[in-house]
């Protein structure tokens, strides 16, 4: 919140901030133990830095719970409410390899994310921005309107089995970070950008008995 400051007044940094908690993902929606449950949380910073950027689509499969999570968004990218990838799967499961019928997999998210919105001092919106349906203004390119930085598997695809690698940590962490592209150009009038950082992580563990 003290971060955000520097940038927007304290009314407009706490609508961010709140909009970001309420958008969090709950595992519970899906009937699972919390254990197996993706956990993820978002910090809106006015900071910068170059981080490794991969993907677009990083997936958690360990444990019974899958998730897939796009460059700002919580899935694949949207397509007409059908189904594109793995979200939320429970049981998940490579269903494409199964030879027989089973009834398609048991996915239960189709798309997820944040909207964030500000103020200025005069009270006026400054931007809307959908980091939940579709996203496709937020990616690695140079003239995207919200450049990513980081968008990677902390512990790599062999993750932090049994927390060898970091006791303190979880089984596997997917860190993403996008902001403001100060080269960007607005495309339409009334186009503005909201002067933000964000960084979201995603944690998994196995629930091993």
């Amino acid at each position: 919140m003290t971060a955000l400051r520097r940038f927007l007044p304290r009314r407009a940094a706490a609508r961010i901030a709140a909009a970001a908690l309420a958008a969090l993902p709950v595992a519970a929606t899906v009937g699972v133990p919390a254990l197996l449950a993706p956990v993820a949380s978002v910090l809106i910073t006015p900071a910068a830095s170059a981080q490794a950027v991969g993907g677009p689509l990083l997936y958690l499969q360990r444990g019974q719970l899958w998730n897939s999570y796009y460059y700002a968004k919580t899935g694949a990218p949207f397509n007409n409410w059908r189904r594109v990838d793995v979200g939320m799967d429970w049981p998940g499961y490579a269903f494409e390899r199964l030879q027989t019928d089973v009834g398609g997999p048991a996915s239960h998210l189709l798309t997820g994310g944040l909207y964030v919105s500000a103020k200025d001092s005069r009270g006026k919106v400054i931007a809307v921005d959908d980091f939940a349906i579709y996203s496709t203004s937020t990616n690695p390119e140079l003239d995207s309107k919200y450049r990513v930085t980081e968008h990677r598997k902390v512990f790599g695809e062999s993750g932090n089995h049994f927390l060898a690698a970091n006791p303190n940590e979880a089984e596997d962490l997917i860190r993403s970070t996008w902001e403001r592209n100060t080269a960007w150009t607005p495309q339409f009038a009334g186009d503005r950008q909201n002067p933000i950082r964000v960084r979201r992580e995603v944690r998994q563990w196995g629930g091993y008995e």
